[in-house]
């Protein structure tokens, strides 16, 4: 688990820093120079996934949300996301923290909508996991809903509250295909 979390907190530090010319849907980062490296959240693509190498290593994210980074290794033994808190939000104070990932969910449901089609969460549920990741190729958008429970005065028990729906975009899903962020495997 420590692997893990050091490789995300690295190439979190990463993607907070690089700079390109063309935002490409894939970036390798080997040679970067401190300058190029200071830019990449900034010149990255916006619009779906971006692939990032880093020598043999490679981890497929998702910036089309202001807010928040997502990390995307389905194509693993053990599939996985992570969502981290981007520096953009709030006062930039939580930038590379975890918000939700599939292995440590503090939510007491969580539901993954491709352009309005529900899917529950398909990491808790394998079976689901191919399916869902055919529809995710042809999507324009993913939508990842969090509730918690709440305790509701009114009926006396708790109930299923929104916390927040983050979406992103879904350009670039040839990416979908790539073997990322498997290296614990």
């Amino acid at each position: 688990m420590k692997k893990i979390a050091l490789k995300v907190f690295i190439f979190s530090f990463l993607l907070a820093s690089y700079s390109t010319s063309a935002q490409s849907k894939i970036i390798t980062i080997n040679d970067f120079g401190d300058k190029e490296m200071l830019q990449l959240e900034k010149n990255a693509p916006k619009d779906g996934w971006v692939l990032v190498k880093y020598n043999q290593d490679q981890v497929l994210i998702n910036l089309s949300n202001k807010d928040y980074v997502l990390f995307w290794a389905a194509n693993c033994t053990n599939p996985k996301y992570l969502i981290e808190y981007s520096n953009h939000y709030r006062d930039g104070d939580f930038g590379g923290l975890d918000f939700a990932s599939s292995s440590n969910n503090n939510h007491s449901k969580t539901v993954f909508l491709i352009d309005g089609k529900e899917f529950k969460d398909p990491f808790t549920t394998n079976n689901n996991l191919p399916i869902f990741q055919e529809a995710l190729k042809k999507g324009k958008k993913m939508t990842i809903s969090f509730f918690d429970n709440e305790f509701d005065p009114n009926k006396g028990e708790d109930v299923l509250k929104l916390n927040r729906s983050i979406d992103f975009k879904l350009n670039n899903s040839e990416l979908l295909d790539e073997k990322s962020g498997c290296k614990t495997d």
